[in-house]
């Protein structure tokens, strides 16, 4: 009973250890901002990240800046003339 004890017990901590890792794989960016990575060996990473789940490198790259960003709308009126080939 002790060895099955000490099983469980050393199992917990690995899945708590592996979900961490997996953990820190990841970022994510809510809806209406962007973000950019820094990486301590290449610096600013010129692309800018979306919204949704990204991929990092753990304690190589980190999220350096989340920017919300507002979108706007113009709207233009027209007739189906223009459009029309002659």
């Amino acid at each position: 009973m002790n060895t099955l004890l000490k099983a469980m017990n050393v199992a917990g901590v690995g899945l708590v250890i592996t979900g961490a890792a997996i953990w820190k794989l990841f970022f994510t960016v809510d809806g209406g901002e962007r973000a950019i990575l820094f990486d301590k060996f290449k610096g600013v990473k010129d692309k800018v990240y979306g919204e949704g789940m990204h991929f990092k490198i753990p304690l190589v790259q980190v999220l350096n800046l989340q920017i919300e960003v507002e979108k706007t709308f113009r709207t233009q009126k027209s007739t189906i003339s223009e459009f029309v080939l002659k």
